[in-house]
């Protein structure tokens, strides 16, 4: 199944379903299914418009699933992998999209990797869930691959599609792999949200935001494409000072990342999704953010900050200061993605888990994969626990 450089497709497979309707008379009805699948960029930018219309009408709605962010990781980061998008059509109308690739012959999300995509999933029309189901689980058996799907929320579409294919005899590995606190933010004013939070947190941050206001300090909103560049320069530098002492970034850290990174703010400013703060003392910037709103969540992506001012809590106040300006702007949350510092459960009380589902076909490379990555993941785990007693 290939699409030509145009987006039209040369191969068509149709799928039936047969459902009940609604009305409790059990009459048949026939949905038709075409799966097309995208293997070249060009055909990946045809479907740019119905991709995030399509988004926008699924529970799976989130920045990290946009076709802006998605095409611009398989630009700059897709390096290794073949694209293998797969379209569900229902009378031509996409009713979903799976953001797949394929690597060392597995199927993953597009987004993978330390790019820190949050929420991946299949993108499902909301009101086609139940019929597409079926073709989903039809579709991957069909493919016979072994597949690694992560970053997943607990009610991910993916779950369900695992526990059809566990059925058809695929082997099912999930496991937990971190967590996302959250705020909830809707309706609340600042005084109410410093209120919610603990006595000794909340009279630290009154008294940090103060001592800074005192030294004139400017918080600055990216407003203009100039200001985007000078400020995102500013934020590599800070992200890259602060966790120089702590083994470096993982998150800013090779040329890619930054050339990705560089792309994709100057989208979401077109979008008026970036946010981007920085936040200057003395006449010298001294702490940043970056994130994004989007649809009513603030997504807090990665900050920076000038380790000689630590004590002041340059870092500490910026984020204050960034909270603020969601609630400003009505945001619904504030959501710190995949992570449990400490930093973040002074402020959040809610979290996300995200979990990594595995599957694995009953084939000698499907039976061979999963007990090669089991003794693997044993043999870490056994690290982890031997080697500090050696230290």
């Amino acid at each position: 199944m290939r699409v030509d450089h145009k987006g039209a497709p040369n191969a068509v497979i149709d799928f039936h379903k047969i459902s009940r309707s609604g009305s409790g008379f059990g009459t048949r009805t026939e949905t038709q299914f075409q799966i097309r699948t995208i293997e070249n960029s060009a055909a990946l930018n045809h479907i740019e418009q119905e991709w995030n219309s399509l988004l926008e009408s699924s529970p799976a709605d989130c920045l990290f699933l946009s076709w802006d962010w998605m095409n611009l990781w398989w630009r700059h980061l897709g390096k290794g992998r073949q694209l293998h998008v797969m379209e569900i059509r229902s009378n031509e109308t996409l009713v979903a999209l799976l953001p797949l690739c394929i690597v060392s012959g597995r199927l993953e999300f597009l987004g993978t990797g330390s790019v820190g995509s949050d929420y991946l999933d299949f993108i499902v029309h909301a009101d086609h869930e139940a019929v597409t189901r079926a073709a989903i689980v039809r579709i991957l058996r069909e493919q016979g691959r072994i597949m690694r799907f992560g970053q997943l929320r607990a009610d991910a579409a993916v779950s369900s599609v695992a526990a059809r294919l566990a059925e058809n005899g695929y082997h099912i590995v999930e496991r937990a792999t971190g967590l996302c606190p959250y705020l909830t933010l809707d309706g609340l004013t600042w005084s109410e949200f410093l209120s919610s939070l603990g006595q000794s947190h909340r009279e630290n941050v009154r008294r940090r935001m103060r001592q800074i206001e005192k030294r004139g300090a400017i918080f600055e909103m990216t407003k203009t494409e100039d200001e985007r560049r000078t400020n995102l320069q500013i934020l590599f530098e800070l992200h890259a000072r602060c966790w120089k002492d702590r083994g470096g970034s993982d998150g800013l850290h090779t040329r890619e990342l930054i050339s990705f990174h560089e792309e994709f703010s100057r989208i979401a400013l077109q979008r008026g999704w970036l946010r981007l703060f920085v936040l200057h003392v003395d006449g010298k910037p001294v702490a940043a953010v970056y994130g994004f709103l989007r649809n009513g969540k603030f997504y807090f992506y990665q900050s920076g900050f000038e380790p000689a001012l630590r004590n002041s809590s340059v870092g500490l106040v910026a984020l204050a200061l960034t909270i603020r300006q969601a609630i400003a702007e009505q945001a619904l949350e504030f959501d710190f993605l995949h992570g449990n510092e400490e930093y973040k459960f002074r402020w959040a009380r809610e979290s996300r888990d995200l979990k990594r589902i595995e599957f694995y076909p009953q084939t000698f490379a499907g039976s061979f994969a999963m007990q090669w990555n089991q003794a693997a993941r044993a043999t870490r785990r056994m690290a982890r626990y031997v080697i500090p007693r050696w230290r």
